[in-house]
């Protein structure tokens, strides 16, 4: 679709006027406004939105498609939903909460993290990555809320997972843990945690997971020699 391909050369203006005619077009047609093809396309819009920063836009689209997704899941029952329902259900979580963590609505954030959590286990198990980075991202949002209790045990929930799986992004997921570990003043498991993701990101190539692991033994390093 020309829209798609707009977006991803971020031809924003161009890729958002695409994706409206089309979606007027299948209207036209006897479309239903809450049909996946129109909410994957709502969905779209909304981050064309975001990046424009229409943030009014951007957050009742994706409570459109949160709520359009919400509806048929609730109505089809366990047993009547379709995958590719419950993969836009929630995708359309995931960039809502997104958003609002840019807005530092934090208690709705996680509520949609959650959400999204909770229909990735059901349509893929937790052995997912996609879940497993939700379950993360609910850790950071709890702590974002100085929940450190509830946000520790989620994280090390989601390293233990992420151990057990393998999951490209374990090492990143062990600094998150580190950050957290040095807000409750736990330097020496942070330290280890942060040493841990240092070698995971140094096997895998990860240079972004690289630069997380080391700026979290700095911050050890300077947190040490401050209390000396």
């Amino acid at each position: 679709m020309l829209a798609n391909l707009a977006m991803e050369a971020g031809e924003l203006e161009k890729a958002e006027k695409l994706f409206v005619n089309v979606m007027r077009r299948l209207v036209s047609k006897g479309v239903a406004q809450d049909d996946n093809a129109i909410v994957d396309m709502s969905l779209k819009l909304s981050k064309i939105y975001q990046k424009k920063g229409d943030m009014e836009k951007a957050e009742a689209g994706y409570k459109f498609c949160v709520e359009s997704q919400e509806q048929k899941c609730n109505a089809a029952g366990v047993v009547g939903r379709d995958n590719d329902t419950l993969y836009l259900y929630a995708k359309s979580c995931d960039g809502y909460a997104r958003l609002l963590l840019t807005r530092k609505k934090y208690a709705m954030a996680e509520s949609m993290f959650r959400a999204a959590y909770r229909i990735c286990l059901e349509a893929n198990g937790d052995g997912s990555s996609q879940c497993l980075v939700l379950l993360n991202d609910i850790g950071i949002t709890l702590s974002l809320q100085e929940k450190l209790e509830e946000a520790l045990k989620v994280l090390e929930d989601a390293v233990r997972l992420a151990e057990q799986l393998k999951a490209p992004e374990l090492a990143s997921f062990q600094v998150n843990l580190g950050v957290l570990l040095i807000q409750k003043g736990l330097i020496i498991e942070a330290e280890k945690s942060c040493k841990a993701a240092l070698g995971h990101a140094h096997k895998n190539k990860d240079e972004d997971a690289t630069q997380e692991a080391e700026a979290c033994l700095k911050s050890i390093h300077d947190l040490k020699a401050s209390n000396l």
